[in-house]
């Protein structure tokens, strides 16, 4: 089971930094220090593969519109603080 607050953290580093395919970010997030931060990984901890990201996705989160909607209110947040850079590259992702 993939924890909650990666499931928020992985996709905010592919939004931001463009990086589309589920695999391509895993594999950047095994590689990446400054990911790994973000993501709350230490560098012994693993990266979870695609197939486990996805099947948490549409398994425990399917049901409601949870991570859309606390993607939507970090986005609000750093539009707030003035980080519309963010906006303008996540908004295609929040019409889903």
């Amino acid at each position: 089971m993939v924890d909650p607050e990666l499931m928020i953290g992985m996709p905010m580093v592919g939004y931001l930094y463009g990086t589309r395919s589920e695999t391509r970010l895993c594999q950047e997030v095994h590689l990446n220090l400054a990911y790994r931060w973000f993501c709350k990984l230490g560098l012994d901890c693993p990266v979870p593969d695609r197939s486990t990201f996805s099947k948490s996705r549409y398994g425990r989160f399917a049901e409601g519109d949870v991570l859309r909607s606390v993607f939507a209110l970090i986005v609000a947040r750093c539009m707030d603080a003035g980080l519309n850079c963010i906006m303008s590259m996540s908004r295609q992702h929040l019409r889903g």
